[in-house]
């Protein structure tokens, strides 16, 4: 990806999950994981084998409409309410993060970025309780620049935050503070909800559209710079 961040001491934020971060390797091991439980196990043992079977997922963000790809068969209501909630738990937690991996040109990316000058905040829809230590480590084993002052992470400091206005405020405060921001604000995100808020807060922010899998809950703003890996 041509660096577009040449003037320095600027800020870049950096969404993580399907941004950064290609998230599916978490995915797919607690669907391996939940064909192994019992309680899987008593609702549909077919169901089990074809979870356990699948070494690759398809751009899908909701997981029940992931799960149509995989010819489960007839199961019942209840073996998709537990998968959805085994889900939740093992996905919105330090277990797993392990398993994601850096999109395509991120962590050099990231890099370019930091070397140019620029201020670097990985803002995330994780929270600290379930997420922190692991997200940290997984930035520093991959690599990323991490610096106390000018290149760090910002969780939401309680899971019950909606993402869209925890990332929008934390960038209203940060645009208060002259000092640590005094060249352009550049945001990247794949979630459109999220930039929705940060544009009507902060319209003066230059927004990339990272192009992966999202909620599904606001169109695509057409007017953004669109961009699929960090090559």
């Amino acid at each position: 990806m041509q660096s577009k961040f040449d003037k320095p001491k600027g800020l870049v934020v950096f969404d993580l999950d399907s941004t950064l971060f290609d998230v599916s390797p978490r995915t797919l091991q607690i669907l391996h994981d939940f064909a192994s439980t019992p309680k899987a196990q008593s609702f549909s043992s077919h169901a089990c084998k074809k979870l356990k079977e699948v070494n690759s997922l398809p751009s899908v963000y909701h997981l029940k409409e992931l799960t149509l790809h995989f010819n489960l068969g007839e199961v019942p209501p209840e073996f998709y309410h537990a998968l959805f909630q085994y889900w939740r738990e093992e996905f919105f937690s330090n277990k797993l993060l392990h398993l994601d991996r850096p999109e395509d040109g991120a962590i050099d990316f990231c890099h370019e970025v930091f070397a140019k000058g620029s201020n670097i905040i990985y803002l995330t829809g994780r929270d600290e309780e379930r997420m922190g230590l692991g997200t940290r480590n997984v930035l520093k084993n991959f690599g990323f620049p991490l610096d106390a002052e000018k290149a760090h992470v910002e969780l939401k400091p309680h899971r019950s935050l909606d993402d869209a206005l925890f990332k929008r405020d934390f960038l209203i405060e940060m645009h208060a503070l002259t000092d640590f921001v005094p060249g352009p604000v550049w945001f990247i995100e794949n979630e459109p909800a999220n930039i929705v808020a940060v544009r009507e807060g902060l319209p003066h922010v230059n927004v990339i559209f990272f192009d992966s899998i999202h909620a599904g809950t606001h169109p695509v703003p057409a007017d953004l710079p669109h961009i699929k890996n960090f090559l």
